[in-house]
Formats: structure tokens, C-alpha cells, sequence
């Protein structure tokens, strides 16, 4: 008979993070009001492994509309 091998389901490391505090929440949307210098800001802050997932997680939908918004931009810049 062959062997059969059993294969257990890959476990994630669960690591918790801290809570971002509000003080931490106002100032990311503050500096996402800057035009360049959030762009910059949250690059950095999505790609970086040293920065709360939470705090990254945001940076990356940040990032997400930017792209749309920049993509609508060029679009009604190009059909006008």
C-alpha cells in the first residue's frame, strides 16, 4: 500500500496588534489632505512591514482612491 500522508491546514500567526488611537486616526486623514506629501505619506505607510496593519490596510484603500480619482481626472480631461 501506498503511504498517505496527511497534510494540516497551514496555521496563521496570529499577532495582535495595538490599537490605533484616535490622535493616530486624525492625523493620517490630516496629512491625506496634503496634496504630494499623501501620496508620498501613504506609499511609504503600505509597503512599509514596521507600520500597524490597520493603520497600512488604510493606506492602501487611501492609495486605491487616489488611482481611481487620478484615472477620472485624466479621463474627463481627455473627453473635454
Amino acid at each position: 500500500m501506498e503511504d498517505i500522508k496527511i497534510v494540516e491546514p497551514r496555521q496563521e500567526k496570529e499577532s495582535l496588534q495595538a490599537v490605533v488611537k484616535i490622535e493616530e486616526w486624525l492625523f493620517l486623514i490630516l496629512l491625506g489632505m496634503i496634496p504630494v506629501i499623501n501620496l508620498i505619506a501613504f506609499l511609504y505607510l503600505s509597503f512599509s512591514r514596521k507600520i500597524n496593519v490597520n493603520k497600512r490596510n488604510f493606506a492602501r484603500a487611501v492609495l486605491i482612491y487616489l488611482i481611481i480619482i487620478l484615472i477620472l481626472v485624466i479621463l474627463t480631461t481627455i473627453l473635454l
